[in-house]
């Protein structure tokens, strides 16, 4: 432990470089600064920041304020309020993001959820992909919303994409309904069949 106050490193493979009233309790794991951080999972860490946790094997928090990766080396790099829950699930930003499945991962924005394995969100906000999304993506936007396996949502407001690998690019209150349809853009736009193209 070097330097600080009030911080509690539980181990001697643990270590705390300053700050105040953090924990490190699992095994070499390591605070660097900040204050109420507290790492609870073999070779997990917290780089600063305020009441940040890593509670899983080798996870991370770079910073920020009210981060969890509660995951097997998952992260979040910054922001605040965000949480990382599952095995390699990353969150790089924002606030109040949430990234729950393995290999999940949100980059910015806020109050954004990557619900399923392999899901992705660019940024935006209110944008999700479902638990049934596997390998879906929102690029962008606000309100929008992946359900299919490999759906993608380049931003926009209020689109859906239903239909397994449709797609819908932005726009309004569009919906790709079916499997491998899409929706280019526009406003109040759906698809009626699989392989269709609503422009």
């Amino acid at each position: 432990m070097s330097g600080g106050w009030d911080n509690d490193a539980a181990f001697e493979s643990t270590t705390i470089c300053g700050g105040s009233g953090n924990q490190a309790i699992g095994l070499f794991s390591t605070i660097t600064g900040g204050r109420s951080n507290l790492t609870l999972g073999s070779a997990s860490s917290v780089s600063g920041g305020y009441a940040n946790s890593a509670s899983a094997d080798y996870a991370s928090v770079s910073g920020g304020a009210g981060n969890i990766a509660s995951g097997i080396y998952s992260s979040v790099s910054a922001g605040r309020d965000n949480t990382a829950d599952d095995n390699y699930a990353s969150v790089s930003g924002g606030r109040y993001n949430s990234a729950t499945k393995p290999y999940a991962s949100i980059s910015a924005g806020r109050d954004n959820t990557a619900d399923a394995e392999y899901s992705a969100i660019g940024g935006g906000r209110y944008n999700s992909v479902s638990a049934w999304g596997q390998n879906g993506s929102v690029s962008g936007g606000e309100s929008n919303d992946a359900y299919g396996i490999g759906v993608w949502v380049g931003g926009g407001r209020y689109n859906d994409g239903w239909g397994d690998y449709a797609s819908v690019s932005g726009g309004r209150d569009n919906d790709a309904n079916h499997h491998y349809s899409i929706v280019v853009g526009g406003l109040d736009k759906s698809t009626t069949a699989t392989y269709d193209v609503s422009m």
